[in-house]
């Protein structure tokens, strides 16, 4: 699903992922998210400025930083949209 990826370092990359997908690895956050954030997601979508991040680590579930953001485009239907993701190696 991931059309692009940006090495950073051999630990961290950037990647876009569906909402869909971060929202169900953060186990269906319902977060309430800022005003000004919303509002900034609606006009401009998830900015490469402030990605996503997944931290993984052998033997855990993966932690998502974000959750707040992926919340409020669950509770208006905005799961399709494309996020910039950063994936860290823990």
């Amino acid at each position: 699903m991931s059309t692009r990826a940006h090495n950073l370092t051999t630990d961290n990359v950037l990647i876009y992922l569906p909402a869909k997908i971060l929202w169900k690895l953060a186990f269906s956050p319902a977060i309430k998210c800022n005003p000004t954030i919303q509002e900034s997601l609606i006009e401009d979508g998830w900015k490469i400025e402030h990605p996503a991040k997944i931290f993984v680590s052998p033997g855990n579930y993966p932690k998502i930083d974000g959750r707040h953001r992926l919340g409020f485009l669950n509770s208006v239907n905005k799961l399709d949209m494309i996020i910039p993701t950063m994936m860290i190696l823990d």
